[in-house]
């Protein structure tokens, strides 16, 4: 490790403040330039801030414009004026835009995420009076990260503004995601069996005549439905499938393209009835008939009892069904082939406008805290290592004297009971020199690990608690190459959640499905927020250690000065804090394709039903474990990395970093704070008069510390 000899004379020039006159005070009405200077563009931290406050205003216009567009577009069935449908036709196209909507969605929530996480960390940065307060009781404060500790104990100015910021995150995290949703028509069809006439077309009987003599049938109760089907038969208009294409058509939850069918069956020796039509099904998409997910494609399996839906469910036997599709019987007669009513495929996109509303309020909130905090005029905060370093260094610490090796750790260790042993110092006073180069790891709390790895497991069990059921619904093989192929973020009739105690209430049903289908939107954020706090201080923890290493100007977050460095992402650099931002996108899309919102619009002859339930894909929640996988990995290996030297791992504890910026006669260093300054030894060990050596930051030369030695 390198240091400057004491002999070597400070770098640049180092402007001093001492023996300054004062400025004349100008009264504002009398001053030509002072609204010039109000709206001026800001500087550090304030410029940060009023680029997120403008993102997230402009995000605000951009969703009351679009709630303003969709609310002239027409209902969602008759009863729910609520839901708006702002697109209605081909299902892949309304699949693509899904895909993009929920991707912007997510782009617009992981900035608002970024710039509410950014102003809670300046809500909750200490200023030097809070610092000073505190301290005398012989505790400490979070610097340069950001900080549940410091809530207790910052004023009310300040900690309402920071509540409303992470109350608002709620709402948003819950249902911004659900606000514009797809549908997909499931169309009610009836089945319908004939056999087979060998010498000449089942469509040879003229339909009138057959109603009249088959009136008063039980069977025939919809006799327009089978006249239509009739008429479509005899204008060659059904088209005609084999027994496995008709089985594989019709073994569907949600039948989009297709409605009524008839089978052709073989009679056999049976020649009654050749010709003549039997209403053998109706088949209706109702969820949750039986406490379960009952198929529309139940008649396949009509050897079932109603009492073994559940239990068997017809989906267990659609592959044995499929490999004697040649002698598949489902109404007792053999079939031939099936004749098949093609209908065109629709899907929709809804728009939610009270979930919007929802939204736009939280949103306002998150605007208003910001534009508020950007122009009011806050005491000078300390938000970066680097504020505080220049604050100490202008202003020594008068309850950190003779400690210049302690650590956070050592601090925390002692005011663990309620800072009794910290006002009795026991952790003041020398300490002999051990040189060991920590890891990052070590600059952050063991609280906030283990937060973190709950969160992150709480993430994961959920995840593969969704996984493992959906694979376990999977019907035949479960190879990679089946779970790819029921799509990505793709409604599937094995992957549904349902909510049978909720059906036949619209309004409370969308509530909980939403809210069921963002929770892993809300534990990702919260996640966010303690993996932006890891990097923050293992970053923090880094730029400190360079002290040891080589002379530089401390970084601040606002009033540049001399050879200060200015910093606009307070102690997260771009370079850091851009792929973070890149990653919570990804993984907050990905969310959004793995557990989602599943409408479905069923239509029949008595009108539309549309109700809503959750589902969720197992190939996009295989995403989401391998991207949080790839996070864990960056963040532990980030933390395994040595520090750059063995400078005293201070954290963000802010009787730690106090401690090390005293100078070895207790007097202030104003020009120090404005220069390029490096930590090390400013005072040898006297051992002749048994007095302790002195480390802290200088301006001018520094030694290395001896081991073994004693600093205090």
């Amino acid at each position: 490790m390198h240091y400057d000899r004491l002999d070597e004379t400070p770098k640049g020039d180092s402007p001093s403040h001492i023996g300054q006159a004062p400025v004349p005070e100008i009264e504002p009405e009398k001053n030509p330039y002072f609204w010039s200077r109000v709206w001026r563009t800001p500087r550090g931290w304030k410029f940060s801030l009023s680029l997120n406050a403008t993102t997230a205003l402009n995000i605000l216009f951009l969703n009351i414009a679009v709630a303003i567009w969709a609310s002239t577009k027409d209902t969602t069935g008759s009863d729910d004026a609520a839901l708006r449908t702002i697109y209605e036709g081909s299902c892949s196209k309304a699949s693509r835009l899904n895909t993009l909507i929920h991707l912007l969605i997510n782009i617009l929530s992981s900035l608002l995420l970024a710039a509410s996480n950014y102003a809670m960390q300046c809500l909750s940065a200490p200023t030097r009076d809070d610092i000073e307060q505190h301290h005398s009781k012989g505790r400490w404060l979070d610097i340069g990260v950001p900080s549940f500790h410091n809530l207790r104990v910052i004023p009310r100015n300040r900690t309402i503004p920071w509540y409303l910021l992470i109350i608002s995150s709620l709402p948003l995290h819950l249902l911004y995601n659900s606000a514009i949703f797809s549908s997909l028509t499931a169309r009610s069809y009836t089945v319908y069996s004939v056999r087979d006439i060998p010498s000449g077309s089942i469509f040879s009987q003229n339909f009138t005549s057959f109603k009249e003599e088959r009136k008063g049938a039980s069977q025939y109760d919809d006799y327009d439905t089978l006249e239509g089907l009739w008429n479509l038969g005899t204008a060659d208009k059904l088209e005609k499938l084999s027994p496995i294409d008709c089985i594989n058509e019709y073994a569907t939850a949600f039948q989009t393209a297709r409605s009524n069918l008839l089978l052709v069956t073989d009679g056999g020796s049976n020649k009654t009835n050749q010709g003549i039509p039997m209403r053998e099904e109706y088949s209706h998409y109702l969820p949750d008939r039986y406490d379960c997910l009952v198929q529309v494609y139940e008649w396949m399996c009509v050897t079932q009892k109603p009492g073994e839906y559940c239990e068997k469910p017809c989906r267990n036997s659609i592959p044995e069904i499929k490999r004697n599709a040649d002698n598949w019987r489902p109404f007792g007669d053999r079939v031939k082939y099936c004749l098949s009513q093609p209908e065109p495929q629709t899907c929709k996109l809804h728009f939610s406008t009270w979930i919007m509303t929802v939204v736009i309020v939280t949103n306002a909130i998150k605007v208003a805290v910001m534009l508020w905090l950007t122009f009011r005029h806050p005491p000078e905060l300390l938000l970066t290592i680097g504020d505080a370093i220049k604050s100490f260094l202008a202003s020594p610490d008068a309850h950190s004297t003779n400690s210049c090796l302690v650590t956070a750790e050592d601090v925390k260790r002692s005011v663990e009971g309620g800072g009794k042993e910290a006002l009795d110092g026991s952790w003041t006073g020398p300490r002999p020199w051990t040189p060991v180069r920590r890891r990052w790891a070590t600059a952050v709390s063991r609280r906030r690990w283990k937060s973190s790895i709950f969160l992150y497991t709480a993430l994961l069990i959920t995840s593969l608690a969704f996984l493992g059921r959906g694979i376990a619904a999977i019907v035949g093989p479960k190879s990679f190459s089946v779970l790819w192929n029921l799509g990505f973020g793709a409604a599937s009739e094995t992957a549904l959640i349902t909510f049978s105690y909720l059906r036949g209430d619209p309004a409370r049903e969308m509530i909980w499905v939403a809210i069921c289908a963002n929770i892993p939107q809300l534990l990702f954020s919260f996640l966010y927020f303690q993996y932006n706090a890891l990097f923050t201080g293992m970053l923090a923890a880094r730029e400190w250690s360079t002290f040891g290493r080589k002379r530089r100007g401390v970084r601040v977050s606002c009033n540049l000065q001399g050879k200060q460095r200015e910093r606009y992402f307070l102690q997260l650099p771009y370079r850091w804090g851009l792929p973070l931002l890149f990653m919570s996108i990804l993984v907050h899309w990905m969310l959004s394709q793995s557990i989602f919102i599943v409408s479905v619009v069923s239509i029949d002859s008595y009108g539309d039903d549309f109700f809503s339930t959750c589902g969720f894909s197992p190939m996009a929640i295989i995403c989401v474990i391998l991207a949080s996988f790839v996070m864990v990995s960056a963040v532990v290996l980030t933390g395994f990395q040595r520090l750059p030297t063995t400078m005293p791992v201070v954290g963000s504890c802010s009787l730690a970093i106090a401690a090390a910026c005293h100078h070895d006669e207790g007097i202030p260093q104003p020009d120090a704070a404005v220069a390029e300054v490096m930590w090390g030894v400013t005072r040898g060990p006297d051992q002749e008069e048994d007095r302790p050596g002195h480390c802290g930051f200088s301006s001018d030369g520094v030694e290395e510390p001896e081991a073994g030695a004693a600093y205090a």
